[in-house]
């Protein structure tokens, strides 16, 4: 049922954000944000059937030479080339060759990224000004990749986020969802009730999956303090016992982003061992998957396979969603 979600969300973006005339492509009316592709998503944001980690991105899969469209009018400011397809993995930081395009819209800068490009398919040059839907190269297999397909990513004062969020939504009004600097309370996500069944509210449960206790209103929006399994099934506490079932809440995990390097734990303790992977570097940003606070006080976020970071280490900054 998953897959086939996220088939129907596909062939939606699909649709909604091209309109194939002549071999281009035409922007739906009043989308700031269109699809950068018209080929099927095979990877979505923080998708989790994904094998190599946190996956920040949705994955369009093409064919070789697939033409790669600005989802958004903007300004190239990065255009990485010299990497051939199905060659150097670490190439580009991985994303192999990839452009990046600047957006301001209403005083709000926005950023976009599409990576894995063919070798010598760039159409643009850093300094240029594109408008949406304008072609700026073309798919390919270069980076970090297995197979053709264009990785494409969307930040938000350099968090990446949910594409989903942006696309085909009309941002030129005061409806945008801006990232919300959070500062630590034992929580580590939101979640928005819903009920696939369209009711006005959602079970609840004194632990998970057992003592249904209560109703929640669908569309309201939790933080997230714990999560648990019962059965193979995810339960999320948004309160002292009150769990929500995983298919009546959608779950965004904060953003914890370093401006500076930052050492990461293998587990939170008053006397921490250094994580295998040392730390992050500035700018990088990764998932919550759930806090700690030790017996000294020292609070701590799950970067789940970076290890454990503190809350309050220089420069360490933590977004969420509204």
């Amino acid at each position: 049922m998953k897959n086939f979600s996220k088939y129907l969300i596909a062939l939606a973006l699909v649709f909604s954000s091209f309109n194939l005339v002549n071999g281009t492509n035409q922007a739906s009316a009043a989308a700031t944000f269109i699809a950068p592709s018209s080929a099927p998503i095979n990877g979505d944001y923080m998708d989790e059937d994904y094998d190599f980690g946190d996956h920040y991105g949705i994955d369009y899969d093409g064919n070789y030479y697939d033409p790669v469209y600005a989802s958004g009018a903007g300004t190239v400011t990065k255009v990485n080339s010299g990497c051939s397809n199905a060659g150097d993995s670490n190439c580009g930081s991985g994303w192999g060759n990839y452009i990046e395009i600047t957006h301001n819209v209403n005083g709000e800068n926005y950023l976009t990224r599409y990576a894995h490009l063919s070798p010598g398919t760039a159409t643009v040059t850093v300094g240029q000004s594109v408008s949406q839907g304008y072609k700026i190269g073309e798919m390919g297999n270069s980076g970090f990749s297995y197979g053709a397909h264009l990785h494409f990513e969307f930040l938000v004062n350099g968090i990446r986020v949910n594409p989903h969020y942006y696309l085909n939504e009309d941002l030129e009004g005061d409806v945008t969802p801006e990232p919300i600097l959070h500062e630590f309370d034992g929580s580590w996500a939101t979640l928005r009730t819903e009920s696939p069944q369209g009711n006005a509210t959602v079970n609840t449960f004194a632990s998970p999956g057992v003592g249904l206790n209560g109703t929640l209103p669908t569309g309201s929006l939790y933080k997230v303090y714990e999560k648990s399994s019962r059965n193979g099934v995810d339960y999320f506490r948004v309160a002292t016992d009150t769990w929500v079932h995983r298919d009546n809440g959608e779950v965004k995990p904060y953003m914890v982003k370093a401006s500076y390097s930052t050492t990461t734990y293998e587990e939170p303790a008053v006397n921490p061992v250094r994580h295998s992977e040392g730390g992050l570097a500035p700018g990088d940003s990764y998932k919550a998957y759930g806090t700690e606070v030790t017996a000294d006080g020292q609070q701590w976020y799950n970067l789940g396979g970076m290890g454990w970071i503190k809350a309050d280490a220089n420069g360490l900054q933590t977004y969420r969603m509204p």
